[in-house]
């Protein structure tokens, strides 16, 4: 027996609690929803240990009854998004390997 049904909302705090304090805080971003005890994971995280992590961590928690990971590594997307020039802003580039034209 899975004992006292816990409400969905109250599971998506609890989850979400303790996602924090397990130290999932951005450049991490993942969204809990819960129905019928079911929680599902999704949003996007740095390494595929943290998605070990983050079902473990929502598996812990009094009252889930199962839990679906929609979550998505994307450790290359989340730095570039973070670190995006501001609009109208270039990247710098480099220096070309070939000499100046009529220069050799």
């Amino acid at each position: 027996m899975l004992g006292a049904k816990v409400p969905d909302n109250v599971l998506v705090q609890k989850v979400s609690q303790m996602l924090v304090n397990h130290g999932f805080r951005p450049p991490c971003r993942i969204t809990v929803s819960a129905h019928r005890g079911n929680v599902t994971l999704s949003g996007s995280l740095l390494y595929e240990n943290q998605r070990r992590n983050a079902v473990r961590t929502a598996q812990a928690v009094s009252g889930v009854r199962r839990v679906i990971d929609q979550m998505k590594v994307q450790q290359h997307q989340i730095w570039a998004d973070r670190f995006k020039p501001p609009p109208g802003q270039t990247r710098p580039t480099l220096p070309s390997k070939e000499p100046p034209a009529g220069k050799q």
